[in-house]
């Protein structure tokens, strides 16, 4: 398996474009991607702002066939112009 965390602070004043963007994305991936066992989107409650989005693949070749599909490219300009800094990216091992 191979798994992504993708942790991002969005602008406070784009929170709901930032939810429809990837709550859209995330019924993509369900929907399009075998591949991807788990994709979701969370949302710190004691930072509103901060929100974390966790991915989980089969291989990391579906995670490559992942970032290829139109639907990601596509959207992740858009995602991009919501948020206050770059995203931190940490790519992990699942043990359990």
């Amino acid at each position: 398996m191979y798994g992504i965390i993708v942790t991002m602070t969005v602008r406070d004043e784009q929170r709901g474009a930032f939810e429809g963007l990837v709550q859209a994305l995330a019924a993509a991936v369900k929907s399009h991607e075998p591949g991807n066992l788990e994709y979701r989107i969370l949302r710190n409650r004691a930072a509103p702002t901060s929100y974390r989005i966790v991915e989980i693949y089969a291989s990391k070749e579906a995670f490559k066939r992942h970032l290829a599909a139109d639907y990601v490219r596509n959207t992740t300009p858009l995602v991009q112009n919501t948020l206050s800094g770059p995203p931190e990216v940490e790519v992990v091992e699942v043990v359990a």
